[in-house]
């Protein structure tokens, strides 16, 4: 099996690990800031390795972890190991050691060259989170264990949370490391309208420590068109919805944790934001027409079995409800809903029935129990424009090749639905060899017990999201090499003829 072993810039492997430094094993410091595509030449079968410092794993532990890790690779697992903390799936952690499958980490777009060991190794942990490639975390005593800087965590959730999570995680934590690093000092010094030092004094008479804060937010700041850039490659591969993320919860404590700020104030500065938060509100929304009594029973008889309220969505009088409590109350639609939402349930409606809901990254799931698809190919009409009229075939195409779970009542009625969507090009390879069976595609309804499923535990379908071919690049190392173009563009401009020079011999 081929191995890639990343390290931090300033370490080195020790004679202990020869052995598991033979010919096919290739290893890569990883350089902050650095835009190189190095770490996009990945071999499979293959495994990646990431021991951001060699010390934290003694020398008599060094078989132990390696021989571990190697193994849960073989047998299809990303695995990491630390000194502390819960044993199980972990979204993203500070750890002595990860292990890769390398075919994994090229699907989720490859590694970020830009970041350091460890920022770099967490970053990859929480793509294949939300790619849904479960990572577990196993601990060893005697492995080091210590937080990392805060702005290790804020690197990897800016560049893999949606927009809306983000300002509200990250508002607080701003706001903590700005207002803690100047705890119990006098800041007077800093406000401009009293001339700070006075006119015969022209220092800032406070700490260094007080600016600690601004400092490590503006490090943050000045990463943030790479940290953009990395945005718009990781999210759109993400299957599973940020609300709905394995794990979520623990990183943010963890992040927390790494401020060093006292218990207390991070739950006054984290409750204070608590209006706003965005989990506050219903993220499954059900489309149907109530005045369709089978898909209105259906629905009202799956939402009671869920423990949150949720959405309603009338297709007949294009009105919102909230459904608590087996109640529906009409309310005022709330603006972005269908960005906000981790789950929209079509039942026996089609994608043209909601305006707008294609710009959500919800799982999309199609419960077709009550509705015969054939019948209203051949009855139903739909029109856009007046005097014009259309067969309702291509409304229930598009739906259907939208929708990432599809829900059914019968065998022959899965089969009509596989044939349904193999004609629409839907069954490729990559989708194949994750579910050979398309069950998790096309289910079969047994009572309640899938679409239920389906709604608690979300993901969306693998060919309904970005993927990397195994003949492309990955969009990382695509990316560093426009960056290092773009450096040489600038060189250019500064240099003239010596750089013109420099650019024609790059390009040939």
């Amino acid at each position: 099996m081929n191995s890639l072993f990343v390290i931090g810039e300033d370490q080195s492997f020790s004679p202990q690990w020869s052995t598991y430094l033979q010919n096919d094993a290739r290893v890569e410091k990883a350089v902050p800031g650095e835009f190189t595509n190095v770490f996009d030449r990945m071999s499979f079968p293959g495994v990646v390795v990431v021991i951001p410092c060699v010390s934290a794993i003694p020398h008599e532990l060094i078989s132990t972890v390696m021989d571990n890790g190697l193994e849960h690779v073989r047998n299809g697992e990303n695995v990491v190991f630390s000194g502390s903390g819960e044993e199980g799936q972990a979204l993203s952690t500070a750890a002595a050691a990860y292990f890769f499958n390398a075919e994994d980490v090229h699907y989720i777009g490859g590694l970020d060259g830009s970041l350091d060991a460890l920022t770099m190794a967490m970053d990859v942990m929480f793509r294949l989170n939300a790619r849904g490639n479960c990572v577990k975390r196993y601990c060893l005593e005697g492995l080091e264990s210590s937080f990392p800087s805060v702005l290790t965590y804020m690197n990897v959730l800016s560049r893999n949370l949606d927009p809306q999570l983000q300002a509200y995680e990250l508002a607080p934590l701003m706001l903590g490391v700005l207002s803690g690093s100047m705890a119990d000092i006098d800041i007077l010094a800093l406000d401009l309208q009293a001339s700070p030092g006075g006119e015969n004094n022209r220092e800032l008479n406070i700490p260094s420590r007080a600016l600690s804060g601004a400092r490590l937010l503006r490090r943050w700041t000045r990463g943030m068109k790479r940290t953009k850039a990395a945005g718009d490659i990781n999210f759109p591969m993400n299957r599973i919805p940020g609300k709905r993320l394995p794990g979520l919860t623990a990183f943010i404590d963890e992040m927390w944790m790494s401020t060093e700020l006292d218990p207390a104030y991070i739950s006054l500065l984290r409750e204070s934001f608590e209006d706003v938060s965005p989990y506050i509100n219903p993220d499954v929304l059900f489309v149907c027409s109530l005045k369709n009594e089978m898909s209105y029973s259906r629905m009202m008889h799956v939402t009671s079995l869920l423990s949150t309220d949720v959405y309603v969505w009338d297709t007949d009088g294009n009105a919102l409800f909230l459904c608590s409590e087996g109640h529906l109350t009409e309310i005022e639609k709330p603006q972005n809903i269908f960005e906000q939402m981790s789950v929209i349930v079509f039942v026996g409606a089609a994608l043209r029935e909601v305006i707008g809901v294609r710009k959500t990254h919800a799982m999309v799931l199609l419960d077709m129990t009550t509705t015969d698809i054939l019948a209203l190919m051949r009855e139903d009409y739909r029109s856009f424009t007046e005097g014009v009229t259309e067969t309702s075939v291509q409304t229930w195409n598009e739906t259907i090749e939208y929708a990432d779970r599809i829900i059914v009542s019968s065998t022959q009625q899965r089969d009509l639905y596989l044939g349904y969507i193999a004609g629409l090009k839907r069954l490729n390879a990559m989708v194949y060899d994750e579910d050979h069976a398309y069950n998790s595609l096309v289910a079969v309804e047994d009572g309640t017990t899938q679409i239920v499923s389906a709604i608690k535990h979300p993901r969306k379908s693998l060919d309904n999201v970005d993927s990397i071919p195994l003949y492309k690049k990955t969009p990382y190392g695509m990316l560093s090499k426009r960056t290092a173009q773009g450096v040489v563009s600038e060189l250019v401009k500064k240099s003239g003829d010596i750089a013109d020079r420099a650019k024609g011999s790059d390009q040939k």
